[in-house]
C-alpha cells in the first residue's frame, strides 16, 4: 500500500508538471474549461489526454476545471498618500466681455441746505453833474448826461455799474431822487422817460420856478 501511495504521490508530482507545460503551450491556443486526464489503475500514474474517451481499459479518467472559480473582492486598500502640488498651468485667454448691467434705481434727495446769510444792501448809484452837464464825480452809475433844447434841462442816460459799464440799464422798477447844489431855494425834478427805459429827465429851476442851468445830484437806488 505505500508503494502504491508513494506511486500516486509521484504520479501527481508528475501531473501538475505536465498540466504546467501542457497550459504553457495551450496559451497560445484556446484555453480548455476543463483539464482530462486518464489515471492507472495499477501504479496510480497520470496522463493527460483531450477527452476521458481517450482512457485506456487499465485507466479511469479524471477531470478539473482549468480555473478556480472567482473568489470574493478584497477590501479596499488604504489611501494613499498625497502626491506633490503640480506646476501652475499657463493663463487662460482672456473671455469675451459680460454684456451691459441695467441702470441702477435713482438715488433720493438729499436734505435742503441751511439758508444763506442776508445779503448787505446796495449802495445807491450817484452822480454830480455840473451846469454845463458834465459829470463831476460818479459811483457805481455811468451817466452821459446832455442837454435838452432849452435852459435847465438835462436829459440822462443810466447804466449801472462800476465804469466803463455800458449805459442801456433798465431802472423802469428803481428809485430816483436829485438834489440842487448851492442853491436850496431853487427847484429840481427828475422824472423817468416815457419811452426808453434807461433814460432819466431832469430840470433845474429858481425860486422863482424859471428854467435855469444848475450844478445838481441825482442818484438811482435800485
Amino acid at each position: 500500500m505505500k508503494v502504491v501511495k508513494w506511486a500516486a504521490a509521484a504520479a501527481l508530482i508528475a501531473l501538475a508538471a505536465a498540466a504546467v507545460s501542457w497550459a504553457g503551450s495551450a496559451l497560445t491556443q484556446a484555453t480548455p474549461s476543463v483539464i482530462n486526464a486518464c489515471t492507472n489503475d495499477q501504479n496510480g500514474n497520470l496522463r493527460l489526454v483531450a477527452d476521458a474517451s481517450a482512457c485506456r481499459t487499465s485507466e479511469s479518467p479524471i477531470s478539473w476545471n482549468a480555473q478556480g472559480v472567482k473568489g470574493d473582492v478584497g477590501p479596499v486598500g488604504m489611501a494613499g498618500p498625497a502626491g506633490p502640488q503640480g506646476q501652475p498651468g499657463p493663463q487662460g485667454e482672456a473671455g469675451p466681455a459680460g454684456p451691459p448691467g441695467t441702470n441702477g434705481i435713482d438715488g433720493i434727495d438729499g436734505a435742503k441746505g441751511d439758508k444763506g446769510d442776508p445779503g448787505t444792501d446796495g449802495a445807491p448809484a450817484w452822480a454830480l453833474v455840473d451846469a454845463d452837464g458834465i459829470v463831476l464825480r460818479a459811483h457805481g452809475v455811468v451817466l452821459t448826461p446832455t442837454h435838452d433844447p432849452g435852459a435847465g434841462g438835462y436829459r440822462i442816460r443810466v447804466g449801472i455799474g462800476t465804469p466803463p459799464a455800458v449805459v442801456g440799464t433798465d431802472i423802469s422798477n428803481c428809485t430816483y431822487v436829485g438834489t440842487l447844489i448851492g442853491r436850496p431855494t431853487g427847484e429840481i425834478v427828475v422824472e423817468a422817460s416815457l419811452i426808453a427805459n434807461d433814460t432819466l429827465f431832469v430840470f433845474t429851476a429858481n425860486s422863482a420856478g424859471v428854467l435855469v442851468n444848475h450844478e445838481f445830484s441825482v442818484a438811482v437806488f435800485c
